[in-house]
């Protein structure tokens, strides 16, 4: 690699964020979106719960449009008990799960 490359590289590093556990700067998507989820004793059906999810994300990405607002980058798209990482080029962001003791069986 290149003494160019090497530094471009670091440049794009530097410029990356990592949200590894939950802190004051990500924001949950249950805070955002206005959807209500039914158990099946209540009569909901699991293909429901989603569409309902996927049009209350949909309403709230399209007023944010409407109001003339910009992507905000800092939503956390994962659920709180989620134990995976992965990189979203989209965010420059490298997303790890919460991983505690609680969370990995011996």
């Amino acid at each position: 690699m290149s003494s160019k490359t090497k530094l471009k590289a670091i440049s794009k590093l530097n410029k990356m964020k990592l949200s590894v556990d939950i802190d004051e700067f990500e924001i949950w998507t249950q805070t955002l979106y206005v959807y209500n989820f039914k158990t099946s004793a209540e009569g909901g059906v699991f293909i429901n719960n989603i569409l309902a999810y996927q049009k209350a994300m949909n309403e709230y990405y399209h007023r944010e449009y409407a109001a003339g607002n910009s992507v905000n980058k800092n939503i956390m798209i994962e659920a709180p008990q989620t134990v995976n990482a992965y990189y979203l080029p989209t965010a420059n962001k490298i997303l790890a799960g919460i991983i505690a003791s609680t969370s990995i069986q011996h």
